[in-house]
């Protein structure tokens, strides 16, 4: 039996100290334990963990207090290029799991080859699935392909979630790491369908699985973080990858299906809102087209 290639955790995290905790002591109670912890922290500095509680986790973890905030793409790619490890496992701040959940993850790669996998993760109370989620929903809010995040088996998607999603490190170097364009929401799912596009084998596998609480406060549904922001990822996904020739037929469809005709215009200062949060959205998305892509992890090396 060859020698197990090396995995690092990687955690972005804001003002969820007390989530990002009990995720540091599920890690360290692994079966096999992570070659190394990188936790970004983009929380004011009262929220940061202590000197002491940092030091309680031992030498694999690297603690970054500081970094910027409403970018998780950039957080990712500077928690990349601080890692040496050969797989690189993201994690969200907000998940619970069984202390298998690296060796289930290793496992995964050695029997399947994928170049990076997605475990199951289900929401708090959710059952495993045995057909994937395909309510279309939104136009912004379809990934263009069913989503398996929660269904038994094994399948090749590029529906990626990184509250639990590892690859292997050449292989998101390859593509650039994260589009630092994309500063939240859908910033995985855009990193899934370039990895798709190169080639990559990306797997569904349930059998690394973990709870994704999704905490009601802080990361990208904290105060400050406004309908204009999600608009504008979400814009800029679709635009980028399915709607690149029809971007006014978009914004039409989606000023239709956010603010067409039922109760909420009973209030119409909530309609005007949102119909000019979501043309703000656009527009700060077509600027991010016409700047192209942020790419940086191709160009620095590896």
């Amino acid at each position: 039996m060859g020698k197990r290639p090396t995995i690092g955790v990687l955690i972005p995290t804001y003002c969820r100290r007390t989530y990002l905790r009990k995720v540091l002591q599920g890690l360290f109670r692994q079966t096999i334990k992570a070659d190394e912890v990188i936790v970004l922290d983009a929380s004011p500095k009262e929220e940061n963990l202590s000197a002491e509680e940092v030091a309680a986790f031992g030498d694999e973890l690297q603690y970054q207090p500081g970094c910027e905030r409403g970018n998780i793409s950039r957080q990712r790619n500077d928690a990349v290029r601080h890692s040496k490890a050969e797989i690189l496992l993201f994690l969200d701040d907000d998940v619970e799991f069984t202390d298998t959940l690296i060796e289930d993850y290793l496992s995964a790669f050695a029997n399947t080859h994928a170049d990076g996998i997605t475990g199951l993760i289900l929401l708090p109370g959710e059952q495993v699935l045995n057909l994937p989620k395909t309510k279309k929903g939104s136009v912004l809010l379809w990934p263009g392909a069913p989503n398996y995040q929660a269904t038994a088996g094994v399948v090749e998607s590029y529906v990626i979630c990184t509250a639990s999603f590892a690859i292997k490190r050449h292989t998101l170097y390859s593509v650039g790491g994260f589009d630092e364009q994309v500063y939240g929401t859908f910033d995985d799912l855009d990193c899934g369908v370039r990895l798709w596009r190169a080639g990559c084998r990306l797997l569904h596998h349930d059998r690394p699985r973990l709870t994704h609480l999704r905490a009601p406060c802080s990361g990208s549904r904290a105060p400050g973080f406004g309908l204009e922001w999600t608009y504008a990822n979400l814009f800029y996904f679709q635009l980028r990858h399915f709607w690149g020739h029809r971007p006014q037929a978009l914004l039409l469809l989606a000023l239709w299906q956010y603010c067409r005709p039922s109760r909420t215009w009973l209030a119409p200062r909530e309609v005007l809102q949102r119909a000019g949060s979501i043309r703000a959205g656009f527009l700060e998305a077509m600027r991010r087209l016409d700047q192209g892509p942020i790419l940086p992890l191709k160009a620095s090396g590896r």
